[in-house]
């Protein structure tokens, strides 16, 4: 089984994009995105229950993020991942 390390793509990115990784085993899954200041600006994924495996998450208007440079956390059964990406609109 492949194991993918969290990425962002495109990055930077515009209007849309995605960010995908996996884990390897399956339990609580919780994806935040916070801001420059460290404010938490969304949660994209809190699942109690996730299965293990790909996970590939939508980055886009839902969001409501303006251009800018942002961080995610994954926080899984695996541990903690977490990483940067920038919006230019």
């Amino acid at each position: 089984e492949a194991f993918f390390a969290p990425s962002v793509a495109p990055n930077p990115l515009g209007r849309q994009g995605v960010l995908r990784f996996s884990t390897r085993r399956a339990g609580p899954l919780r994806v935040t995105l916070f801001d420059v200041t460290g404010r938490r600006v969304h949660t994209l994924l809190e699942d109690p229950n996730a299965a293990a495996g790909l996970h590939i998450l939508p980055l886009d208007e839902r969001a409501g993020l303006g251009s800018g440079i942002y961080f995610y956390s994954i926080h899984s059964a695996d541990g903690m991942k977490s990483g940067r990406f920038l919006i230019m609109k």
